[in-house]
């Protein structure tokens, strides 16, 4: 079965100056991004096998490095709301025994900081061929919400099923302007880099933002929920008269 890790690698060798991904701040190429993932996977390392870390990242390039490294490194990643507060994120810290809470300088709560233009300029140390796992918690509509486990194996599973059922080929474009810490926005994520996509980050979603990407004509596929299709049908004002999209997801 293929890897995300290995088609990372790929991507990277075979189409590096190739733009992997975009988040609002920068443009990230796949040899960038292999680079960032293998320093984080190298750092995430020396904390030990099975340590658990919590990441209190935005939505952006950071945050899907951060998820990628988990599945080749030797840890289990918990990625939560940038805004969560301090105390809830200490409490949640507890809940999980997190060795480390992970977030972008100067940010509260944060018991390490990560800046990804350091990670672009860090040479790697591993070799890779380890396997991680990310944690995801459950919507919590019953009780407070349950925190499972997802598998390197298993996500690499989702992701080539994913990539297959959504059709993705390299070329294609992917919006996401939902968490990629929720399980729909990592097999969002991990389906558009099996398959060498590129991946348009949106920080949160914006209706007028979406629907000018969209309109701009470089986004093949938009997965979202019911509420994000419905504000982007309220403010559509004319008619789509060329765009390359062809996948909707609502889920």
């Amino acid at each position: 079965m293929p890897s995300v890790t290995a088609a990372l690698e790929r991507h990277a060798r075979e189409r590096g100056g190739e733009t992997a991904l975009r988040d609002g701040v920068r443009s990230v190429s796949w040899q960038e991004l292999r680079g960032a993932v293998r320093v984080l996977a190298d750092r995430f390392c020396e904390l030990g096998p099975g340590a658990r870390v919590i990441a209190a990242l935005p939505n952006g390039a950071l945050l899907a490095s951060a998820l990628l490294a988990a599945l080749e490194s030797e840890i289990e990643l918990l990625g939560v709301p940038v805004r969560l507060p301090p105390a809830a994120l200490g409490e949640l810290a507890a809940r999980v025994a997190a060795k480390r809470v992970f977030a972008e300088p100067g940010a509260c709560g944060a018991s390490e900081a990560i800046d990804f233009e350091a990670l672009l300029t860090a040479p790697p140390r591993g070799s890779g061929g380890r396997s991680g796992a990310i944690l995801l918690t459950t919507s919590g509509t019953t009780g407070y919400p349950r925190i499972l486990r997802r598998s390197a194996r298993a996500v690499d599973a989702i992701a080539e099923n994913s990539a297959r059922a959504l059709g993705l080929v390299p070329g294609d474009c992917s919006l996401l302007a939902i968490p990629l810490f929720h399980s729909y926005g990592l097999d969002q994520l991990t389906a558009a880099v099996i398959a060498g996509a590129q991946v348009d980050l949106h920080a949160s979603f914006n209706p007028a933002l979406v629907r000018r990407a969209l309109l701009a004509g470089g986004v093949t596929h938009l997965p979202a929920v019911p509420t994000m299709l419905d504000a982007l049908t309220r403010i559509a004002s004319e008619p789509v008269r060329s765009t390359r999209l062809r996948c909707v997801v609502s889920a």
